[in-house]
């Protein structure tokens, strides 16, 4: 579990001695843990379903054996002190939390580097811009080009 906690705060943090190492793993990592967090989310789902069919059973079998003079409310409550349930119950908490957490502490904080990735990659070219040695590369690809063009009239 430690080393699974590592691994997402590693994921999330940007290491700026290595941005390009970054720009070129962040696609794969969002691939990774959106497929991870959909599997949460399928889980949780599947307890939650998984605890409302074991209520229904239990409800049903309690009803059978219904004794005169037991109301709903009895029955309701009997229903819910079912250990049965009480599992299902705790399962299906157990994967709705585990859910959340991974959507707070993973997804979110990777959509915030996907934006701060942007963000850095276009103050990166907006600083490269002013640079005069790109400047005169980018003017030497230009007319490079030019004289391609040009010289087939």
């Amino acid at each position: 579990m430690a080393e699974r906690l590592d691994e997402e705060a590693q994921a999330v943090a940007i290491n700026p001695g290595m941005l390009r190492d970054e720009f070129v793993a962040f696609p794969a990592q969002l691939a990774y843990y959106g497929e991870r967090y959909s599997l949460a989310i399928a889980r949780a789902a599947a307890l939650e379903e998984q605890r409302e069919d074991i209520e229904a059973e239990v409800y049903l079998e309690l009803r059978a054996n219904k004794a005169d003079g037991q109301t709903e409310k009895v029955l309701a409550s009997m229903v819910r002190m079912d250990k049965r349930v009480k599992l299902a119950r705790d399962m299906a908490l157990e994967a709705e939390a585990n859910k959340q957490r991974f959507k707070h502490k993973v997804m979110d904080p990777l959509y915030a580097k996907k934006d701060m990735l942007v963000s850095i990659g276009a103050h990166q070219r907006a600083e490269l811009s002013g640079d005069p040695m790109v400047k005169h590369a980018r003017r030497d690809a230009v007319a490079e080009l030019e004289d391609k063009l040009f010289a087939g009239r």
